[in-house]
């Protein structure tokens, strides 16, 4: 474990904590959303929205995404079009899969939101369409497109498993 300084360390692959109470999250939600620290979160429902007001302007979630978790369909469903299965990934565990697979890197512009249970991802492009990105060689040059926008893709979802 590297030693940053004295309120930092390093924990390995880039993630950076903070020593003592609250944490690195913490310190995200107290910078990003200080109204929403300063009313007192006392339960888990406005924690869980004050965390995910704090991702949502760190890692600029789309909104049909969230609205699509949000309005509670199935988070596992079969699709109309190769590769047949979309398993979503939690909502609150979407920046850290992006960057885990290291979407910026290698698919800059992508937003990586489900996968197809195997070795391919599924993620929104630059222009709003929904592409499917193999994991392995991950490249924009081989994103197959599988509908032109979320509200196209949406459709294709079905048989929830």
């Amino acid at each position: 474990m590297a030693r940053l300084s004295r309120q930092w360390t390093d924990r390995g692959r880039g993630a950076l904590r903070k020593r003592g109470r609250g944490g690195y999250l913490a310190l995200l939600v107290r910078r990003r959303c200080p109204r929403v620290v300063g009313r007192g979160l006392t339960n888990h429902s406005s924690l869980r929205r004050g965390l995910t007001q704090a991702l949502e302007r760190i890692v600029q979630i789309p909104v049909e995404l969230t609205a699509y978790h949000a309005s509670g369909n199935s988070l596992v469903c079969e699709l109309d079009v190769n590769p047949y299965l979309c398993e979503f990934w939690p909502l609150a565990e979407l920046a850290t899969y992006n960057r885990e697979y290291e979407v910026p890197k290698y698919a800059p512009g992508y937003f990586g939101f489900a996968t197809s249970g195997g070795s391919e991802m599924f993620a929104i492009d630059p222009s709003g369409a929904v592409v499917c990105i193999p994991f392995i060689g991950m490249s924009a040059s081989l994103a197959l497109p599988l509908a032109p926008s979320w509200s196209a893709f949406v459709p294709l979802l079905r048989n929830a498993l």
